[in-house]
């Protein structure tokens, strides 16, 4: 509002005729009250003189900015949390952005003060081949210029994603550098040089040219180790490391895949007592292998019920680990049994994590238990695998339901009751086409008051859709007002 204003009392004296004021005193007295009632605070000529003050979003005078929000479309008669003016300056931005994960943030944040999160079922729902698939390919060089000036330049040209390339000398192999990075072995340096995967290989410690538009530095090749299973041998776990021992630079290789097999013999690492034939020898079941169907019973006892003799009925089949086997007998006690096999654990693949580079092949060894390796050499460390496991059912993955689960559906989670805010979501900001899911967010560190603030919430408004997400950890769906025990 104006602090200041001009009134035009004092200079509307004298400008009637002088007639009239001589003929008409009473005329221009009522004229001059006039102008005074209209001169007084709260009347017409004070309203027209405040009228660009009180129209100006930052004085905030009511009811002027109420009326202004409501001829641009703002149906909320609630309180807010933020100024109006703040709100008025920022509704276009929030109708232009209707329907976006900013406008929900904007509009709980200006109405409840708090915060949402949108989240898309079609994230979480089953699609075969979802998951990224990536594949690296790498060299290993000497690094004999990294202290160079050339090999400066030439690093920040990568930085500065400009084109290097990498050149044999011997077989002419070009590939495309992405990255370089500089590896410490003992007393030797190593350049691990990432590369786009080039239509011909490298020669064996063939000398490389790397080049940019900086200049050129020559390197030679490393050997990058492969490892082939002559013997799987058996007894082993997954993800046991190899040892590995002769290579310039050391890697990981560990065991990824093991064989199924079956039971050769019972071993009786102690007899026990009080056995009976006819007691059954059952295998327990481990978590994470596959293997099923041993079976055998005692065949023999000693005169103390000790057991001497086992008949195997069934080998089993699968068994990736040993399983520990237990004995159903109403009476006996003490006695433990041993699977003896040469196909349980075998390995049946193996994979290089990180590979060793710079070895001589026939003086290289590499070892694990009782199985045995062939050394291999090449100039290409190719890696594979999913970067994720989008797409894998029951892992983050739930069938389409046409409903939650599909393209065109979003969840607000938020921990307000859906009744407080379904009716301006609906009106404001709801895609038409979308099917919405209200998920009720409570917080486990006040667990103590879940049941009284879900109940608060419920009572404000009918729950016709809502989840209930406690921590994080599960969901609850309720179809009505009724919160029930959580």
């Amino acid at each position: 509002m104006t602090t200041s204003r001009d009134f035009i009392t004092p200079v509307q004296r004298g400008r009637l005729p002088a007639f009239v004021r001589s003929d008409y005193p009473a005329f221009e007295k009522y004229i001059i009250d006039y102008f005074t009632w209209l001169e007084q605070d709260g009347n017409a000529l004070q309203i027209l003189e405040e009228w660009y003050a009180n129209t100006d979003p930052d004085n905030m005078v009511e009811p002027y900015v109420s009326a202004i929000l409501r001829d641009l479309g703002w149906t909320w008669e609630g309180s807010l949390a933020i100024p109006k003016n703040l709100l008025l300056k920022n509704l276009r931005d929030f109708y232009l952005s209707r329907g976006t994960k900013k406008s929900f943030e904007f509009l709980f944040r200006a109405l409840f003060d708090e915060p949402i999160a949108i989240k898309y079922p079609r994230e979480r729902m089953l699609v075969l081949d979802q998951a990224d698939y990536a594949s690296e390919s790498r060299v290993y060089t000497t690094a004999n210029n990294r202290l160079g000036t050339t090999a400066a330049a030439i690093l920040a040209d990568l930085n500065g994603r400009k084109h290097v390339q990498m050149t044999g000398i011997v077989s002419g192999t070009v590939a495309t550098i992405e990255s370089i990075q500089i590896l410490l072995s003992g007393d030797r340096a190593y350049f691990q040089i990432t590369i786009l995967e080039p239509l011909t290989d490298f020669v064996v410690k063939e000398d490389v040219r790397i080049e940019s538009e900086s200049g050129f530095i020559i390197e030679r090749l490393h050997n990058v180790m492969t490892v082939a299973i002559t013997d799987p041998g058996n007894g082993f776990a997954l993800n046991e490391e190899l040892a590995v021992s002769g290579a310039g630079l050391n890697g990981v290789i560990r065991v990824s895949n093991l064989k199924g097999g079956k039971a050769d013999s019972v071993a009786i690492t102690a007899p026990g007592e009080s056995y009976v034939v006819g007691d059954k020898i059952l295998a327990e079941k481990i978590e994470g292998d596959y293997g099923f169907g041993f079976y055998a019973k005692v065949s023999g006892v000693g005169a103390n019920g000790e057991i001497t003799k086992i008949n195997i009925s069934d080998f089993g089949r699968g068994y990736r680990v040993v399983p520990p086997l237990y004995i159903k007998s109403p009476t006996g006690s003490g006695a433990k049994l041993q699977i003896v096999s040469g196909s349980i654990g075998a390995v049946n693949r193996i994979a290089i994590l990180q590979p060793y580079v710079d070895f001589d092949p026939t003086t290289v060894a590499v070892e694990l238990g009782n199985a045995a390796f062939e050394v291999g050499e090449t100039t290409i460390f190719r890696s594979r695998a999913y970067k994720d496991r989008r797409g894998v059912l029951g892992e983050n993955s739930i069938l389409i339901d046409s409903d939650q689960y599909q393209q065109f559906s979003y969840d607000l989670v938020t921990a307000l009751s859906s009744g407080v805010h379904r009716q301006i979501v609906d009106e404001l900001l709801h895609p038409v086409g979308f099917i919405r899911t209200d998920v009720l967010k409570v917080d486990r560190d006040e667990s103590l008051e879940v049941a009284a603030s879900i109940t608060a919430n419920v009572e404000q408004g009918t729950q016709t859709s809502l989840i209930v997400s406690i921590g994080g950890d599960g969901i609850v769906t309720l179809d009505n007002d009724y919160i029930g025990t959580l």
